[in-house]
């Protein structure tokens, strides 16, 4: 594993959410010792315990205020040509990543924060995949952009993904809608500036 596949801010949340329990944990015990002694030392492992709490739910409230900003930016590419089919639509809010294909246009939308990825594909761009572990691996005829990955929660859904994808390779598969180059410029349009 390389240095970047690290997710700086995800280690950041495991530590605080680790602060947290130690601090409800350490809470409750000292509140239980503190049984026979001074009332004041019930009220510092209260304040403990509620420390405990607030850190929890500080994070959560960061987490949630960032995968809803996240889904707005993703919705936001919407338009004509794009309305993803919910079969074909991958989103990690927490890790601010999407792949989405609407099967009817024949667009393919790919966001990544990480990676600062904001792309749009048209299907006949589209030359296969491949699946290792909990990464899976888009591939394109394209020089300047062969690939984006995707990393899934679990290997079994990258592998049930990948699986849908084999339909659209088939000879049988045609969009019903044939779309223009456009849909790759509207995406930069609408892509915030990458820094």
């Amino acid at each position: 594993m390389k240095m970047s596949d690290i997710n700086l801010s995800g280690i950041v949340y495991v530590l605080s959410y680790g602060v947290a329990l130690w601090c409800i944990i350490a809470g409750a015990y000292l509140f239980i010792l503190s049984g026979t002694a001074p009332f004041r030392f019930q009220l510092i492992a209260a304040a403990i315990i509620v420390t405990g709490g607030v850190i929890i739910c500080i994070l959560h409230g960061l987490i949630r205020r960032a995968e809803v900003k996240f889904q707005r930016l993703t919705s936001g590419f919407k338009c004509a040509d794009f309305s993803p089919n919910a079969n074909y639509e991958l989103s990690r809010n927490d890790i601010g990543g999407y792949f989405g294909i609407d099967t009817t246009h024949g667009t393919i939308l790919m966001v990544s924060l990480h990676d600062k990825i904001f792309k749009g594909k048209i299907l006949a761009d589209y030359a296969g995949y491949y699946c290792e572990g909990t990464t899976l691996t888009i591939m394109f005829n394209d020089v300047n952009f062969p690939t984006f990955e995707l990393r899934m929660r679990s290997g079994s859904k990258c592998r049930e993904f990948a699986h849908r994808l084999d339909v659209l390779k088939s000879a049988s598969y045609r969009p019903e809608k044939q779309p223009g180059n456009d849909f790759g410029m509207h995406v930069q349009r609408i892509a915030p500036p990458v820094a």
